[in-house]
């Protein structure tokens, strides 16, 4: 895929209320502290998720080019006030958004052929340009698309996660402490995943074994010692559990 893909949130001068061409890159103040929001719920509920997502068939499959005469694109994603997901794509000084058409299963919109007085980079390009342009951008939207929500079904198909946001949306109490037994067992299935190959499940343990060997020789630790270390640690932990000492 071409261009930057950009994690910070795109801002354009209509969205600040900024004097001047509203599909345009918005001037931020650095110095000044963003304004905190006031919560209508008391309570803040902390997602206990940390790990990998992993995503399949990835956009160069199915991305169309972009013009060669044309410098690289930056694109980038951001939620709506709508909830909607957009994706913008930079043409000169624009700020070219698409997004999904809930009037038209499927369809993805071009703002800028909405309103092609806000984004004058784009509308000065040819005719072929702009519709290279277009196909681009709406490639890049729906391969977000797929890859926003094959990351929200893995999110929440986590049991800690799953318990945490239906605790929070039913204004329940946040889950007191995990037992360590359980966290361990998380975070030993996200390691497993990246060894997921098909394997039957013996397999894994002396698949990542061999490469922690490996690491401890790379980085002179004493790998037997570490496992002796480990099964200290493991013994402790179940007699915590047991004893309802999570922290």
């Amino acid at each position: 895929m071409m261009g930057m893909t950009t994690q910070n949130p795109i801002t354009r001068k209509k969205d600040l209320g900024q004097a001047g061409n509203g599909g345009r890159f918005g001037a931020l103040a650095h110095s000044e502290p963003p304004a905190s929001a006031s919560l209508t719920r008391p309570n803040v509920t902390v997602i206990p998720f940390a790990g990998q997502g992993r995503l399949y068939n990835t956009g160069t499959s199915k991305m169309s080019p972009w013009p060669g005469n044309l410098p690289a694109p930056e694109v980038g994603i951001v939620y709506s006030d709508a909830g909607t997901l957009e994706t913008y794509v930079t043409v000169g000084e624009d700020l070219v958004p698409f997004w999904g058409d809930p009037e038209n299963f499927g369809g993805i919109t071009c703002g800028a052929r909405l309103d092609p007085e806000e984004y004058p980079d784009f509308e000065a390009l040819s005719e072929a340009d702009r519709e290279a342009v277009i196909a681009y951008g709406r490639d890049a939207h729906e391969n977000a698309t797929l890859a926003v929500d094959t990351l929200t079904s893995a999110l929440i198909s986590n049991p800690d996660v799953h318990k945490a946001i239906v605790a929070h949306a039913t204004a329940k109490p946040e889950a007191g402490p995990t037992p360590y037994a359980s966290r361990s067992v998380a975070r030993a299935e996200r390691i497993i995943a990246l060894y997921d190959q098909g394997n039957e499940s013996g397999t894994y343990l002396r698949d990542i074994l061999a490469d922690l060997r490996h690491y401890a020789d790379a980085q002179g630790v004493d790998f037997h010692a570490s496992l002796d270390g480990g099964a200290g640690y493991y013994a402790g932990e179940l007699e915590d559990d047991a004893a309802g000492n999570y922290v």
